[in-house]
């Protein structure tokens, strides 16, 4: 059975920490399982396309979680200053989510004739959110996703593998000292395998976790490894390979008219 998907809103279950790490510098690391709407950060990022239009997976999610105000700051954003490119970042009120504030940051959308640039402006896009956070008196904590992994194509092992990168790198500097947590956090096992391997590559296996937080990661893992058994990307389109009974799948098909490309993209999302 194939899935073809991008982002999409997380099912309404229990977050799962998956992997955690206390720095040097003071900082905690950790990976999720969840869902970005219902995070009590102080920040949570959003994986923005340039117009701030909010009509699809994560942006849609948040909307609809945080009410059409989000929309309206979006829209007048967009008024002031224009197009946003791939790399900015944008800040707007979370509405009636319960973090304080949405970063919208704009990742780049993955073509191997352009890697490099690509890569620069995911580090760009994750370096400004950090460098926002440490602005801002009233901020300590963000929950940022595997912004470009989804549609836009990103490879997802190099994404988590430079998300991880960049935020390390950052609260190594001297100046963070008001940014008190990262957390990693997405809604699907593969990405979170990815960011939980990331992390374990550069920063070494994970803290100790209580007796009910290693409860739910050992679940989650072993759930984990029964579901996904093969995953690639085509012109965007994340394909999953799963094993299971199609007739026991619930599916929802959005279709969409971009009237950028002058293309219908249709999505086909298995629930």
């Amino acid at each position: 059975m194939a899935e073809v998907s991008g982002h999409r809103p997380a099912a309404t279950t229990a977050p799962v920490l998956v992997y955690e790490k206390r720095l040097r510098t003071g900082q905690l690391i950790s990976v999720w399982r969840g869902d970005l709407t219902t995070q009590d950060t102080d920040v949570v990022v959003n994986a923005a396309n340039e117009h701030l239009e909010h009509i699809g997976g994560l942006a849609l999610a948040l909307v609809e979680a945080g009410g059409q105000q989000i929309v309206q700051e979006s829209k007048m954003l967009i008024s002031q200053r224009g197009v946003l490119a791939a790399g900015d970042i944008e800040v707007t009120s979370a509405g009636t989510l319960p973090s304080k504030r949405i970063v919208h940051a704009v990742g780049p959308r993955w073509s191997e004739g352009t890697a490099a640039q690509c890569k620069a402006q995911l580090r760009q896009a994750i370096r400004k959110v950090l460098e926002y956070m440490s602005s801002q008196r009233d901020l300590s904590s963000v929950a940022i996703p595997a912004v470009s992994s989804g549609i836009f194509g990103f490879p997802l092992d190099l994404c988590a593998s430079i998300i991880v990168e960049v935020v390390v790198g950052h609260c190594q500097t001297e100046h963070v000292s008001r940014l008190k947590e990262i957390r990693l956090v997405n809604h699907d096992d593969k990405t979170v395998q990815a960011m939980k391997s990331a992390c374990e590559q550069v920063l070494g296996t994970s803290d100790t976790l209580s007796g009910a937080a290693a409860s739910s990661a050992q679940a989650w893992h072993q759930g984990a490894s029964s579901q996904m058994t093969s995953s690639l990307t085509v012109n965007g389109l994340n394909l999953h390979l799963k094993t299971g009974k199609i007739e026991e799948e619930k599916v929802r098909v959005f279709k969409k008219y971009n009237e950028f490309s002058g293309h219908v993209t249709c999505v086909r999302v298995i629930m």
